[in-house]
């Protein structure tokens, strides 16, 4: 009858699960096999009532074992005292007929015994097997009235979004196209916020550069600022010694390609007359150069070397001047350029770092991201912790996680508060006594284990050990403390306590007990009520 309820309890919940949303059991999100096969429904309370008949017959078996030990004991001893009296061979032959019936009578309680034995051995499996099923049915009917509640804030969504929807959209099929549209447009934009990151990673790598070529740039430039320096001192002093007072004299008195053709042309024409007056001068004689007065040609030609040296020096130099004019725009240009992705950059730095900031716990709240997090898990600690403070403390005390900012930069949001419901006021609960601490303790122990074995459904914590503690304890909270763990024991949990407190002792049924000895030793022994 227990093997056929749990198989209806496992078919009821096959047929409750629903593709993507997870199993309450394994907690998969995936359900391969479908169970829809018509099993019968066993109902709960008969599975109980075969249960209390089995613990009926056991008590009877062990009262029957119980009768048939003393049985066996009282003929012993029967059969001796009949060796010794002497009893007639009649009466011998009765009572060994007797006997006989009385010993087929005990292999009969002996094949009775054996039977009950693997039925006790039985029992004790199905039993196990009710207490996980009994778990598992409360995780399910949380699950359902969660799936209800859910169901039932989506129903309201859904209704909602029905209100919202756009009137050129008024069949599903049409809102199914809407939504693949919308799905490849999702899918467009997170190829682009990719590729936007993957360009970010390659703008920082070319900041990066940027920032290296800057500062070679920047070099280059002062390098190339101290020579152009140098070259127009030196160009200006060049200058000067020329004659030209300033730049701009100096510029005035450029000529272009087509006038510097024109003086060379001049040059040109002005040896090719001095070649024929040289030979004029061989030919003909003072003919020519009478009433003429004579010229100092070496100086002159002196004159001469000495302005195309300076000419084609100054052009070197101003071809130089103009290359180093051009560089520097570039330069220039360059740095502008750059400038403007450092200052992007830096803006995206400050946010980053800001937002890092924050995350980090550098708010007003002194509250990170990861402290955001574990404070949804200890609101939950708190709530199932109270369930049980309020009864060890008859309905004084309750756990309140506090707000209140720490000092000294440390991290705040997991501080614990007590409100005292006798003196309505809230107080740190280092404020508590030693009793009072180890009820709220071993509270809070119990509510974590509640809510860790909520969130993993297949994790059950069925062990627990406490040490110490109870010695700080009045009378009253004692017996609570006790009842406590009673009620745990009672769900299926295994509850080891270890402590001196001998009301501890009493209460528990198997207690182990470590005694020292004179040579430094310990001893220990069992102790089963």
């Amino acid at each position: 009858m227990q093997q056929r309820w749990l198989t209806s309890q496992a078919s009821i919940l096959a047929k409750q699960l629903k593709e993507g949303e997870p199993c309450p059991v394994c907690g998969s999100m995936t359900h391969q096999k479908a169970h829809n096969e018509q099993l019968e429904v066993i109902e709960l309370t008969q599975v109980e009532a075969l249960r209390a008949k089995a613990s009926a017959d056991e008590r009877k078996y062990l009262e029957k074992e119980a009768f048939l030990a003393s049985t066996q004991q009282l003929l012993q001893d029967t059969w001796q005292q009949l060796e010794a009296q002497n009893i007639k061979q009649e009466d011998q032959s009765q009572i060994i007929v007797t006997l006989h019936e009385v010993e087929q009578e005990i292999a009969a309680l002996k094949a009775i015994n054996h039977q009950l034995a693997d039925v006790r051995l039985k029992i004790k499996h199905q039993h196990d097997r009710i207490e996980q099923l009994r778990n598992k049915q409360t995780k399910l009917e949380q699950y359902l009235a969660e799936q209800i509640k859910e169901w039932t804030k989506l129903e309201a969504v859904v209704e909602e979004q029905l209100k919202q929807m756009p009137a050129n959209l008024p069949t599903l099929q049409q809102l199914k196209q809407q939504l693949m549209a919308v799905s490849k447009q999702k899918e467009a934009l997170q190829k682009s916020w990719q590729a936007s990151q993957e360009n970010l990673h390659a703008a920082k790598e070319a900041a990066s550069n940027a920032t290296l070529t800057v500062e070679i740039a920047k070099q280059s430039f002062e390098e190339l600022q101290l020579k152009i320096n140098e070259k127009l001192q030196q160009f200006t002093a060049n200058m000067q010694e020329i004659g030209f007072e300033s730049y701009e004299a100096y510029a005035t008195a450029k000529r272009s390609v087509i006038q510097l053709d024109a003086l060379r042309k001049a040059c040109s024409d002005y040896a090719l007359q001095v070649h024929t007056l040289q030979i004029q001068i061989t030919e003909g004689g003072a003919t020519y150069l009478q009433g003429k007065e004579k010229q100092d040609l070496v100086a002159m030609e002196a004159r001469v070397e000495q302005h195309r040296i300076s000419y084609e020096e100054a052009f070197k130099r101003l071809q130089q001047m103009n290359g180093f004019a051009q560089a520097c725009q570039g330069f220039s240009e360059k740095v502008k350029e750059i400038a403007k992705e450092l200052h992007l950059l830096e803006q995206e730095a400050g946010r980053v770092k800001e937002l890092y900031g924050l995350l980090n716990g550098q708010n007003s709240k002194k509250l990170s991201f990861e402290r955001y997090i574990q404070i949804n898990y200890l609101d939950q600690i708190t709530v199932a912790a109270n369930i049980r403070l309020y009864h060890l403390s008859n309905g004084q005390f309750e756990l309140r996680r506090s707000d209140r900012l720490e000092k000294h930069a440390k991290q705040s949001g997991l501080g614990l508060d007590v409100y005292d419901a006798y003196t309505d006021q809230l107080r740190d609960v280092k404020t508590l006594s030693g009793g009072e601490k180890f009820n709220a303790s071993l509270s809070l122990a119990l509510g974590m284990a509640d809510v860790i074995q909520s969130f993993q459904g297949n994790i059950h914590i069925e062990t627990m050990f406490i040490d110490e503690g109870f010695g700080s304890l009045d009378e009253e909270s004692l017996n609570k403390a006790i009842d406590t763990l009673i009620d745990l024991q009672d769900s299926g949990r295994m509850i080891g306590v270890i402590s001196h407190v001998p009301e501890l002792k009493s209460a528990m049924p198997a207690v182990l007990h470590v005694e020292k000895t004179l040579n430094g030793h310990s001893q220990t022994h069992f102790e089963v009520k």
